[in-house]
């Protein structure tokens, strides 16, 4: 445990390579019911990182989803190049982005569970691959189909990023920050320096995203720089780059459906299904330090195969009073797709002061935190979870840069920077 004496006011950031989408957008859209689990690494990193390949390197992004049975289904995919802010670029051919084959890849490697009580179909997928290999840097979609040969339906979309080696980012992180001191809010200076871009207007050709714990709903677009050297952007307080800064992210842990894991009351087999009881949670009033996961999730079972994970209706509740404001409340993490999502929107229990969700999950890990907001819109963290200066947080920065006269963003530097204090 870390005593409040031991923080610093100013604290470095550590970077590493590791960084969106329009705010209101999620990182992976799943279109139907069927498709589970989605899941995201660049090599061997971490699972539920933001899907950055550097060009040059041999990074390839792994991809997997469930398809809840063990019916063969034919799933193929295309590529689309996308804008900064994440909408379709209508400037490019696709062979100005993509090298590839065919014009759709096809999806066969799949696996089948066994031994569960959710019957379901793992599928992977690899890129850059043989088939398909992406050209240029900045943002891309990933959109899965069912059937597209016979004008079949898209199943899900996915988007990643290219990143060149251009720039270089460093960062810093205050807590006395323009609008409170040593209170809610984290603030980020930013210094942002080029090599070989041959920049006219960096102002102008220059774009800086930055996304706290990859949650887009609270992603700062745009912000303008503070200070244009010749051979850098420095944002130096920016009032666009104060942040709310939460509190560490609540945990479950899910490794048999024999005995309850770590925060579970309970798990139980109801046919056709097994049922995990999440202990009561309520607000909390304070900063708790924990080593958490700032929202990731982490799939598997004690008993190890890939295959052999089960789905488990997952219940959390919340013991706090009805919010009277029109405004709800929601379970959000990185496995949410980081906004304020309809289908993980809690209902209240007024008989029991509860507000409840039920969640089919798949076995393994969970960072999950409450937020309050309304479905499609930016989060709170303040009402349920608090905002405390000493919450360690993740910070994602992402510089994007389009010439005058060019048809595409390009995403020349990418750094993720974890606050610790």
């Amino acid at each position: 445990m870390k005593t409040l004496f031991a923080l610093l006011t100013v604290l470095v950031l550590t970077l590493t390579a590791g960084g969106l989408g329009e705010v209101k957008a999620q990182h992976t859209r799943v279109l139907t019911d069927r498709i589970k689990t989605v899941t995201t690494a660049v090599g061997e990193g971490r699972s539920g990182s933001l899907p950055v390949l550097r060009m040059g390197t041999d990074d390839r992004l792994h991809i997997t989803f469930d398809e809840l049975s063990h019916d063969y289904h034919r799933y193929t995919y295309r590529l689309q190049h996308l804008n900064a802010d994440f909408t379709p670029n209508d400037r490019l051919l696709q062979t100005d982005f993509v090298a590839m084959t065919d014009d759709e890849g096809l999806i066969d490697e799949g696996e089948q569970s066994m031994n569960t009580t959710v019957a379901y179909t793992t599928y992977r997928l690899t890129l850059p691959n043989d088939y398909m290999r992406p050209l240029l840097s900045g943002n891309y979609r990933l959109t899965v189909y069912e059937d597209a040969d016979d004008g079949g339906e898209a199943v899900m979309t996915l988007d990643f990023m290219m990143a060149e080696d251009k720039a270089s980012l460093l960062a810093t992180a205050t807590t006395n920050t323009d609008i409170d001191t040593r209170d809610a809010h984290q603030q980020l200076d930013v210094n942002a320096s080029w090599h070989d871009l041959n920049l006219r207007d960096p102002a102008e050709e220059m774009k800086l995203v930055v996304l706290k714990n990859d949650r887009l709903d609270a992603a700062v677009r745009y912000p303008q720089p503070t200070a244009v050297r010749p051979d850098a952007l420095v944002w130096e307080h920016c009032r666009d780059l104060i942040f709310k800064a939460g509190n560490e992210y609540r945990k479950i842990e899910i490794p048999s459906t024999r005995y309850p894991g770590m925060h579970l009351e309970s798990v139980k087999f109801f046919a056709p299904y097994y049922h995990a009881e999440v202990r009561l949670d309520e607000p909390r009033k304070n900063y708790l330090y924990d080593e958490d996961q700032n929202g990731r999730m982490v799939v598997g079972c004690e008993s190890g195969p890939a295959s052999e994970p089960d789905y488990l209706w997952v219940h959390f509740s919340l013991a706090m009073d009805r919010l009277d404001d029109g405004r709800g409340v929601f379970v959000n993490g990185r496995w949410t797709d980081g906004d304020c999502r309809e289908d993980f929107e809690m209902d209240y229990d007024p008989s029991e002061g509860v507000y409840r969700k039920a969640v089919l999950l798949k076995q393994g890990y969970y960072s999950y935190q409450y937020l309050v907001g309304r479905a499609g819109g930016a989060g709170q963290t303040a009402p349920i979870e608090g905002d405390f200066y000493q919450t360690e947080n993740e910070y994602t920065l992402l510089l994007y840069y389009c010439a005058k006269g060019s048809r595409y963003d390009r995403l020349v530097g990418y750094r993720t920077a974890s606050f610790r204090p």
